[in-house]
């Protein structure tokens, strides 16, 4: 009687890693029929603009992004890109060494790595931030802000906000045409933040 128990073991477990062997093998014909039909089938039909600044008009940078079959009520959000404090050098490394005020409110020295030079400003300017936005506007779909919207002036309440330069004109007046705005800075240290 112990035969038969001694050989179902190992026949259990190689009928267990065939079926787990099979599923896997069919897991990924699926995925990968997934995947060919997305290719075939093109990219999504949407086009992203990068508005001009206007002569007068500040470092606010908007983006508008439009998608095929749009429904009325759920639409592309709107983002618009801040980057007063990118324009400012006494925010940032230029030079190994120097100290500049990081967003803990501190001034630490400036090391390699933090330096920002004009080849890396202009790649995040004109080629990280754009896709960025693009990235997100065409997968978040909002209800879109029928008035300006008016940035909170940010305290110590407000943490790392605090540090970032906000135009009046966005505590004021409201931003036009956003539903959201992204405040873009390099500073020393480490990290990145999105805070509501």
């Amino acid at each position: 009687m112990r035969r038969p128990l001694r050989a179902a073991l190992p026949l259990l477990l190689l009928l267990l890693a065939t079926t787990c062997c099979v599923g896997g093998c069919l897991a990924a014909a699926h995925r990968r029929a997934l995947d060919e039909a997305a290719m075939k089938s093109g990219p999504l039909p949407t086009a992203m603009v990068r508005e001009v600044p206007r002569k007068g008009e500040g470092a606010a940078q908007a983006y508008t992004v439009a998608a095929a079959g749009e429904g009325k009520e759920w639409e592309p959000i709107r983002i618009v890109v801040s980057m007063e404090d990118l324009k400012d050098a006494s925010k940032y490394c230029t030079k190994e060494g120097e100290k500049k005020p990081d967003f803990r409110g501190e001034e630490p020295e400036c090391r390699k790595d933090e330096v920002v030079t004009a080849d890396w400003n202009k790649t995040l300017v004109n080629e990280v931030i754009p896709v960025a936005v693009k990235l997100h506007a065409e997968r978040l779909l909002v209800r879109r802000l029928k008035t300006p919207l008016k940035v909170p002036k940010f305290t110590s309440e407000h943490g790392f906000c605090q540090y970032f330069k906000v135009p009046e004109g966005h505590h004021d007046a409201g931003v036009e045409n956003a539903d959201m705005v992204l405040y873009v800075a390099a500073g020393t240290g480490y990290g990145a933040w999105a805070l509501p």
